[in-house]
């Protein structure tokens, strides 16, 4: 871009671009975070604007985590207005690191935490 004075952004990491274009893409659409647990007591914390098609993606093998999984039950979904709170929420949750704020939040119903 000789001339123009502006320069390429520039980001740290690959979440950050992902974010970037969720954030361009998932403004105005509903989304959600859910919880998966394996038939062995594992959990998977995922977001999508279209939880049908999510779900059918984890059943075909199309997710690395879920691909070995057999047996899975979806026991947790929450709303939110669009795809980035809801990105924001999973990258949020996914770096908890105890399992028991995970296990509450299945219980309560809902994620009381703020973004």
């Amino acid at each position: 871009m000789v001339g123009t004075g502006r320069s390429k952004p520039t980001f740290n990491r690959l979440s950050d671009l992902a974010l970037r274009a969720s954030e361009r893409i998932g403004r105005n659409m509903k989304a959600f975070v859910y919880i998966l647990k394996s038939e062995i007591g594992s959990l998977y914390i995922g977001s999508t604007n279209d939880l049908k098609r999510r779900l059918k993606q984890h059943e075909t093998g199309h997710t690395q985590t879920t691909r070995n999984w057999k047996i899975y039950e979806l026991i947790f979904k929450q709303e939110y207005p669009n795809l980035l709170d809801a990105r924001r929420m999973e990258k949020k949750m996914k770096n908890w690191k105890r399992k028991d704020y995970i296990e509450k939040i299945v219980r309560d119903g809902y994620i009381k935490t703020r973004l």
